[in-house]
């Protein structure tokens, strides 16, 4: 998100209170709908299953350049999946990723986003030709949040135009990344408009900001039971605490994200990712002493599932 947001108390608004570092513009807005035929049922070249099955969750950290992940590998452990950001589409690759795209980067990186108003197929498709075929698995999430911008409809067809794009390629995983907050009702959303099986992996932010961590804890199982139903892996694109959270309640949160995931995990459900949102190598959050041994814990936890 380009803006930190702040829930209504008593309705589904979202107020922006503060900018972010990581992102470096604001969202555009949608445009009208591209084409494609955006249906939600995942026709034509959608994928039967998520290829990488029940293999354990990767753990990853968000951030612009290498040297953000290096900062919060030491801090959290190794991280095995960079979440980075772009305001604006990117023609190829490299351009795209800019400085977190370099040799150092571990097998299986990255998950990339960006938000512009109006893609073609041309784009999508220039933009995949160029990813390299060197044995690393990508993924793409074609915009970060949709639910503040579009329009299930539109959202779908711009999904449909990445995996028309992406086609048979295993190595390329289409990835979205919703809002936890969507299935809230104070939203007075319908997340499944957003949600299609021509993505691979379905992504949530997951901020308790403005609700219990009872509640959020919630909004997760019924992300993850979505996840089931659509047939695509679950995922924690973000868990996003900062440094206003109460470290006992926040530390318990992470802990509880750890077994649910890990519990999946046990029953044979995939989770893709979990990822730690981190704007800078200084984030608030990363000051509470019980929450950031909770993450570090996350961390070893689900590395060490098998």
């Amino acid at each position: 998100m380009s803006e930190r947001f702040a829930r209504v108390p008593g309705s589904g608004a979202l107020s922006p209170t503060r900018r972010q570092t990581l992102l470096l513009g604001g969202a555009a807005a949608a445009a009208a709908v591209v084409g494609g035929t955006g249906l939600a049922s995942g026709a034509g070249t959608a994928r039967a299953a998520e290829p990488r099955a029940v293999a354990r969750p990767l753990v990853g950290a968000t951030g612009i350049t290498e040297s953000d992940f290096s900062a919060i590998s030491s801090q959290l452990g190794a991280t095995e999946l960079h979440y980075t950001f772009q305001p604006s589409f990117k023609g190829t690759w490299s351009q795209w990723l800019g400085a977190a795209c370099t040799a150092a980067s571990p097998a299986h990186l990255p998950l990339a986003s960006t938000k512009w108003s109006s893609p073609t197929q041309a784009d999508f498709t220039t933009l995949i030709n160029s990813v390299p075929k060197d044995g690393k698995i990508r993924r793409i999430c074609p915009w970060q949040e949709p639910e503040d911008n579009m329009d299930g409809a539109t959202f779908t067809n711009v999904v449909r135009l990445l995996r028309n794009a992406v086609g048979s390629r295993t190595d390329v995983l289409v990835s979205l990344d919703l809002m936890t907050y969507s299935l809230n009702a104070a939203s007075g959303r319908d997340v499944t408009t957003w949600m299609t099986t021509d993505a691979d992996v379905i992504g949530w932010s997951v901020w308790p900001k403005g609700d219990s961590y009872a509640s959020e804890e919630t909004y997760v199982q019924k992300a993850a039971k979505l996840c089931d139903d659509y047939g695509r892996s679950f995922a924690i694109s973000s868990f996003i605490l900062d440094g206003s959270e109460d470290d006992a309640g926040a530390a318990g949160f992470v802990q509880w994200m750890t077994d649910f995931v890990a519990d999946r995990h046990a029953a044979g459900k995939p989770t893709d990712h979990v990822v730690a949102y981190t704007p800078d190598t200084t984030a608030p959050w990363l000051t509470l002493a019980k929450t950031k041994a909770a993450a570090k814990t996350m961390f070893a936890t689900l590395r060490g599932l098998s």
